[in-house]
Formats: structure tokens, C-alpha cells, sequence
């Protein structure tokens, strides 16, 4: 097998530079990076990482330990934890217990033999297990214990808060008689059983295993069966149900579990939900954080409950709604034919483009035809009042949808001069997204070090975007392992161009307006135009729409592209060459603009109520979640601890705090009247064109654009 010398050789250079190569280590010319990886390439090189983890005296390992691989809690625990843990640079290896202690303890055995310095555990020893873990080698710090108490650094649910709902719920339903069937090793059930108990003195309690669940369940039932029965987890629940049906279709008993969180409706049994995935998430945060500090702590997360998707018939009538054409909008379709089918109510739908949407939106005859109208955020405050009904003339109370929702969404897409008209239903923002793989390539990040004097990282200024744009470029850096360096959206309409400027200007100042005027005729203007002709030789052509420039990054065509985060979802399309190389960040100058909508009823509507009900249906808890996973964006705050859905979109998280950021007072003032925004970033979108198109000096077309709005200033202003 080849070695270090004889790399070293080959390639002409000292084994120390061989070494640093190999190990990512960035001290190293380009030329000599090159040379070193073409000859470890032509000896078959493959790196000893035994080795490695013998010399460093601790390996990059974090091991998990479950009961099975079948059972779903086990399962999303599972993806969220090793997706975290993985992102922070460890390896993630899991182990299955089989609740068999014995097994645990050899497991352990060669958890310490790989020099793991850390692991997470549902563990089948007991409530002193971190004593067993001591004696083979684990510091109380260096093991998560996960549900099941068997040390002082622990994570879990509020099994007490589940017992006590559960209890609740099953006297408003008249039980006279339970079974609770939980796993042998589940100490954390004591708690849950002992509290269902002291509501149903008379509750039995079956202990199972993998492999006698279906025998034990048998036996139950073949003796009186009891009229509801309560399972830990949906495995058991399945295996219960399957038995009735198979054998005693005629003694049905109320079946009820604790759950996993799903996304999606799934309504074979009843179910009280509890979020494995986010658990997974905390569990690994915990144990990173314990295994840095030495310090242990106990943290009980809150339990999701039940959640239901139904809702109670109503008056039938015909609802017609007018969508934007995105990747949410078509997940909401099908949700609506659900709504339809449950209260009686008929939903059309019609998808349109930005262009008819708003010529509905300026003529009461054309948005009459309509009963719910999309709305963006560009043109909300000015439209909103002339064709949407206030929400508080509507007969249906809406609140509690508003408490839900992530922070900072409602004002820019709900009220107008302090009333609400419209229900946030597809908030975005822009968010930098970038090719993660090339950014993070020891060669590419050598050369741009000694091309620019600087380090290749993800751009916080326009100037350094400008600057990696072209470097990825082949028409500027013929070594670029792509064509272009970024995406530019000029538009079919100036308006597209128009918001290319503000994410620019908006970098530099915080304000577009001073005293009522706005700033073109300033540094800040100039220089934000001057951003977006400097790509120009860093793109392929202008597009038209997000959706093509989603597209063209999707193909791997591209380093870079600032897109508003509902067109993100074509990254993951069945063509899509970059699925597992994105990464994303904050729009340089971290003031990044709303983009989106609402959904209002329109005040020819001949059924607000119902109209209203199914728009506060389609923003609440699960279906809001259950939008996002197609492609949507998080309205709930729930949405955000939903890990099907972060770890399908990841920039979503990014979004728990982005709503807050966008800051930049893009009209005269916060207090004036209803102003024109969509026509003002056409004005702006109008010097884009004459600068990029017709080539005419910055400073030029920025003082046209300004003596338009002075001229006509009275028509941006209701």
C-alpha cells in the first residue's frame, strides 16, 4: 500500500506537505496541492484513519444506542440526532440494543474501544446506569441517556403532563376500563402509568419486547378485552389493531398511543403526539454541549398533545381563490380538496402569474369574481383596504391563529393603519444560498487566498459577493470548476430589477427615504447599481423569475444565488444536481427583503365566514407544518421545531429570527398613508434596466428615476 514517502516522492514536495494536504490542513501552495493529490490519486492512496485516531488519542466518533431500527420514535430520534451531530464535523455510529442489558453492556464495551468520547443512550440497564458506563470508562458528562433516567446528564417528555391529558380526554369519552401496554425496559413509563392509575384504579399493565409483542397482545385480547387501550408507541398500537381486526372484529376497543410527530395525516388510530425529532436535535445539541462544559443538566421537553386535522361540516357553498404561482401554492391545492372534502365546502382553486394577480388586485370588477385573494407584501397596504374585507367585520373569531405565529410575520402581512385584512399564509425572505462543497474544497480555497489576499467564506458584503461571483466565473477565472458565479433576476417587468437594487442598497443604509424623498441621488444608490453591473460577467443571462434562477442553481450551473425562500423547494426536484451541496446564510448587509403573501376575503365574498375558517384552517397547526414539508414556508412557530421539515429545508430555521432582520423602510414612513411600493420598486427596477440594458451612467438614470417620484410623487401616496 502506497505511503506518505512514496506520495512525497512522486509528487516532488517534503512528506510534512504531503501530510498537511491530507489532512485539509490549508498551509499549502495551490501548485503543490495539485501536484500531491494527483499523485496520491495515481498510487491509490487511502488514508489509515485508525492511525489517525490513535496519534490524536480520542476518535471523531459521537455513538447512539437504540432499541431497534423498526419502531418510528427510534427512527426520527435517530435522523435528527446523527443529522446535527454530523453537522458539527463528528461521525454519527448507532448501535441497537435489542433492550437486552447484557448487549447494552458489550456495546459500550466497543463504543470505549473506538475512543468515542461521547454517546447517547435509551438504556435497558436501569436508573444508575451512568455507574455501569463509569466502570467501563464514561465520565457521567460523556453519556446522554435519553427518556429512560439512568444518569444525571438526561433529556426526555413530560410523561406526567401526557398521563394527566390522556386521562382527561378519556372521561370526557366515558372509558370504564384501560390497558396500557409499554415496552419491558421503559422505567420512563412508571410515571405515566402511575398518574393514568390514579384516575382508573383498576388500569392493567402489559410489559412487551420486540419479540413477544404479538403473543402478549393475543393473550389480552383473548381474555375480556378492555374498552380503550393506551400504547407507548405506534408499533404496539399497530400490532394491537391488526390482532382486532384479524381475529375480534367484533370487541373493537378505543385505541389510543403516544406518537411520534407526524407531519402528514395519519388517522388509523388516535393519537397524542410527541416531537422525536426535535428531541433528537436537543439531545445532540445537549451532549456537544456537555461533552465542552463537563457539566451535566436534565431538560424536559413540552409534549405536542393531540393534534387534530378534522373539521366539522358547515353550510355547503363555493369558495373561488386566486393563488400566485410557487411551489407552496400547489401544496396548498391539494390541502384545500381535504378541506372540501370534510366540511362540505368546495374549494376552486386558480393558479395565476404575478402579472394577473395584480391586475386583479387593481379592478373591484375582476377581484369580484374572486371569494380569497392572494396578496403579496409588496403591494399590501396599497391594495388590501380596496379589496379586502376587514377581518374584524367577519364574524369568526382568528386570534388564535395569530399566537402561533413565527416572529415578526404579522404586521407587514396582516394590518394596514392598525386594522387586519389577511392571514400571513406564505411569508418569505431572501436567503444567500451557496455551493457549500466548492466553498469548502481545500484548492479552491488555496487559490482565492493567494488570488485575493483573503479567505474564500461565505460573502457578508456585496463587494466580496461581487468578488467570489467572479472567481467561480469561467468567463473571468477559466479554472472554475462551474460557469457562473451567481444568478441576477432582471425581470419580464422592471419591478423584478427593482428588488435586485434594494437588496443591494439596503447593505449600505437602512432607510430608502429621508424627509419624505427618497435617497437615489446619494453614495449608497450609486453603489448598490454599481453591485449589479458587476456581474455581468458573472452570470449566464438575466432571468426572469425566481423559479428559473432556483432552476439554474438547482443544475449546478451556479456558485451563489439570493432567492426569496418559498422558490427554494427546486433545489430538491428529481433533476436537481445540488441536493446535498447547499449551504445558506443572511443576504449580505443582513437586511433582507419580505417577500410572499396573504390571503384575504375579498369584500364581494358571499361567504366571509366559511372563506375565513378555511383560511384560518390552512395557517394553523398540523396543516400549516404539513404545507411547509411541500415546499412552503414556516408561518407557525411550531413549524420551526418541526425536524421533518427543517431537515428537508434547513435554511427554514434561519428564518426563526430572519422576519425580525428585515428592516429596511423601503416607503416614506411607518405612519403615512397607504403607499405605493410595488410601483415605486417598478421606478427603481425602471434605472436598473436603462443602466444594465441601454447602458446609461448610474448617476443619470438614478436622478430620472428621483425627478419621476418628485413629479408624480401625489400617485404614490393614497
Amino acid at each position: 500500500m502506497a505511503t506518505i514517502k512514496d506520495i512525497a516522492k512522486v509528487a516532488g514536495v517534503s512528506q510534512g506537505t504531503v501530510s498537511n494536504v491530507l489532512n485539509g490542513k490549508g498551509n499549502v501552495s495551490s501548485d503543490k496541492m495539485l501536484r500531491v493529490e494527483a499523485a496520491a490519486h495515481s498510487l491509490g492512496y487511502t488514508a489509515n484513519e485508525k492511525a489517525k485516531m490513535l496519534r490524536k488519542g480520542s476518535s471523531n466518533i459521537i455513538a447512539l444506542i437504540i432499541p431497534n431500527p423498526q419502531d418510528r420514535h427510534y427512527v426520527d430520534f435517530q435522523i435528527s440526532f446523527t443529522a446535527f451531530i454530523e453537522a458539527q464535523g463528528y461521525e454519527s455510529v448507532v448501535y441497537y440494543s435489542e433492550d437486552n442489558a447484557e448487549r447494552e453492556r458489550s456495546l459500550v464495551e466497543q463504543i470505549k474501544a473506538s475512543m468515542a468520547p461521547g454517546l447517547a443512550c435509551f438504556s435497558s440497564v436501569g436508573a444508575e446506569a451512568y455507574k455501569v458506563y463509569q466502570e467501563l470508562g464514561f465520565d457521567p458528562a460523556n453519556v446522554l441517556f435519553i427518556e429512560r433516567k439512568g444518569g444525571p446528564l438526561w433529556i426526555g417528555f413530560d410523561y406526567a403532563k401526557a398521563a394527566a391529558d390522556i386521562a382527561a380526554y378519556l372521561r370526557q369519552c366515558e372509558v370504564d376500563s384501560m390497558c396500557v401496554v409499554t415496552e419491558e425496559k421503559a422505567d420512563n413509563d412508571e410515571t405515566f402509568i402511575q398518574l393514568l392509575r390514579e384516575q382508573y384504579p383498576s388500569l392493567s399493565h402489559v410489559r412487551t419486547n420486540l419479540f413477544n409483542r404479538k403473543s402478549k397482545l393475543l393473550s389480552l385480547h383473548e381474555s375480556l378485552p378492555p374498552s380503550c387501550v393506551v400504547t407507548t408507541h405506534p408499533g404496539l398500537a399497530r400490532v394491537w389493531k391488526n390482532i382486532q381486526q384479524s381475529f375480534f372484529p367484533e370487541t373493537p376497543s378505543r385505541l389510543i398511543t403516544l406518537s411520534t410527530l407526524n407531519t402528514l395525516p395519519e388517522e388509523d388510530f388516535e393519537r397524542y403526539e410527541l416531537n422525536y425529532r426535535y428531541l433528537g436535535r436537543k439531545a445532540a445539541e445537549q451532549l456537544l454541549n456537555a461533552l465542552s462544559s463537563h457539566q451535566t443538566s436534565a431538560c424536559v421537553l413540552p409534549n405536542n398533545g393531540f393534534r387534530t386535522w378534522s373539521k366539522s361540516r358547515m353550510e355547503p357553498c363555493l369558495l373561488r381563490v386566486l393563488l400566485l404561482a410557487t411551489p407552496h401554492s400547489s401544496a396548498l391545492q391539494h390541502f384545500a380538496q381535504k378541506f372540501s372534502r370534510e366540511t362540505g365546502i368546495a374549494i376552486s382553486v386558480e393558479i395565476a402569474s404575478y402579472e394577473r394577480i395584480n391586475e386583479v388586485l387593481v379592478s373591484e370588477t375582476l377581484a369580484s369574481e374572486y371569494d380569497i385573494l392572494r396578496i403579496g407584501a409588496d403591494v399590501f397596504s396599497w391594495d388590501a383596504p380596496k379589496v379586502l374585507r376587514p377581518l374584524d367585520e367577519i364574524p369568526y373569531s382568528v386570534d388564535s391563529v395569530f399566537t402561533n405565529l413565527v416572529e415578526g410575520v404579522e404586521q407587514p402581512y396582516t394590518h394596514v393603519r392598525g386594522r387586519r385584512y389577511a392571514i400571513p399564509i406564505s411569508p418569505s425572505l431572501q436567503v444567500l444560498f451557496y455551493r457549500k462543497d466548492l466553498f469548502e474544497k481545500p484548492m479552491y480555497r488555496r487559490i482565492y487566498q493567494e488570488t485575493y489576499h483573503e479567505t474564500l467564506k461565505v460573502p457578508s458584503t456585496f463587494n466580496q459577493y461581487n468578488r467570489i461571483a467572479g472567481f467561480f466565473s469561467n468567463a473571468i477565472n477559466p479554472i472554475s470548476p462551474i460557469q457562473y458565479g451567481s444568478t441576477l433576476l432582471l425581470g419580464k417587468k422592471p419591478v423584478v430589477a427593482g428588488t435586485e437594487f434594494m437588496t443591494r442598497y439596503f447593505s449600505y443604509a437602512p432607510s430608502l427615504f429621508e424627509e419624505g424623498l427618497p435617497r437615489l441621488i446619494s453614495d449608497e444608490a450609486e453603489r448598490a447599481m454599481q453591485d449589479i453591473l458587476s456581474l455581468r460577467h458573472s452570470i449566464s443571462s438575466p432571468q426572469t423569475w425566481w423559479t428559473e434562477a432556483a432552476q439554474e442553481f438547482a443544475n449546478g450551473k451556479t456558485a451563489m444565488t439570493i432567492l426569496f425562500s418559498n422558490f427554494a423547494s427546486e433545489f430538491f426536484g428529481k433533476n436537481s444536481q445540488v441536493s446535498d451541496k447547499i449551504g445558506y446564510s443572511m443576504v449580505p448587509g443582513c437586511r433582507p427583503l419580505l417577500g410572499g403573501g396573504s390571503l384575504g376575503v375579498t369584500r364581494a365574498c358571499r361567504h366571509p365566514e366559511q372563506a375565513l375558517r378555511f383560511i384560518a384552517w390552512m395557517a394553523s397547526e398540523p396543516v400549516a407544518s404539513a404545507v411547509a414539508l411541500f415546499g412552503g414556508n414556516p408561518i407557525t412557530a411550531s413549524t420551526l421545531t418541526n425536524y421533518e421539515v427543517i431537515e428537508a429545508f434547513p435554511w427554514m430555521e434561519m428564518l426563526s429570527t430572519g422576519f425580525t432582520q428585515a428592516l429596511g423602510q423601503r416607503t416614506p414612513s411607518t405612519n403615512c398613508a397607504p403607499f405605493n411600493d410595488h410601483k415605486f420598486v417598478n421606478l427603481l427596477g425602471e434605472a436598473v434596466w436603462r443602466c444594465w440594458y441601454e447602458q446609461v451612467p448610474i448617476k443619470k438614470s438614478l436622478q430620472r428615476a428621483q425627478q419621476v417620484y418628485e413629479r408624480e410623487r401625489e400617485s404614490f401616496i393614497r
